[in-house]
């Protein structure tokens, strides 16, 4: 995820992952539905993955829990309160951050990669995916989504390296370069040694 800011809003540039096609396209159609959602737009969509663009108020839940790590499906709903486990590889999670009047952190607890694998085995792919592509400059994210598109990851290759370069006009040693970062930023990922794991609750807005 990717954000700046413009007085009280933040413009981001984020990875969204449902558990299925049918589920993503609902939870998009809800999302730009927010009041508190601007300009959204959908930059691209495969299957169950999508990359959005979008404005959103910078005091915003949106903001507060983007900025906390990624957000472990399902949500569970009783009785008027949402119930989200995030988790973030990142600084160690603390309440305060996250705490207000409609949101109230239940737990934190420091698991190893280990046993997260062992607990979560069907989404761990999916959670180090996105962790890769929040750690992306634009740069690098545009990068990227061009050489998948015209298939420079698929063998054989559709394009080459010198042809992407002219293709998005960057020269082939600045290209070489941004390849690099993103393959050592992929590997700092993937070796992570632990993870911070936060239950959280929050009342559902009307």
């Amino acid at each position: 995820m990717h954000t700046s800011f413009d007085g009280s809003r933040q413009t981001m540039f984020s990875f969204f992952y449902s558990p299925s096609e049918e589920k993503l396209d609902e939870a998009l159609r809800y999302f730009s539905s927010r009041p508190q959602i601007k300009n959204f737009s959908v930059i691209s969509k495969q299957g169950a993955m999508a990359n959005l663009f979008y404005t959103s108020d910078a005091t915003s839940m949106y903001n507060k829990l983007g900025n906390i790590g990624f957000r472990i499906h399902p949500v569970v709903v009783h009785n008027g309160v949402e119930r989200w486990f995030y988790i973030s590889n990142g600084s160690p999670l603390k309440a305060e951050a996250i705490n207000d009047e409609n949101t109230t952190v239940l737990s934190i607890q420091s698991i190893s990669q280990k046993k997260f694998i062992s607990d979560y085995p069907s989404i761990f792919y999916q959670l180090n995916l996105m962790n890769i592509i929040n750690r992306l400059s634009e740069t690098e994210s545009t990068i990227l989504l061009s050489a998948m598109d015209h298939g420079y990851f698929e063998w054989p290759r559709r394009i080459n390296m010198s042809e992407l370069s002219k293709k998005l006009q960057i020269p082939k040693s600045t290209l070489s370069y941004h390849f690099r970062s993103i393959e050592r930023k992929t590997f700092n990922v993937l070796l992570a040694s632990d993870y911070s794991f936060m239950n959280t609750e929050k009342k559902i807005e009307a």
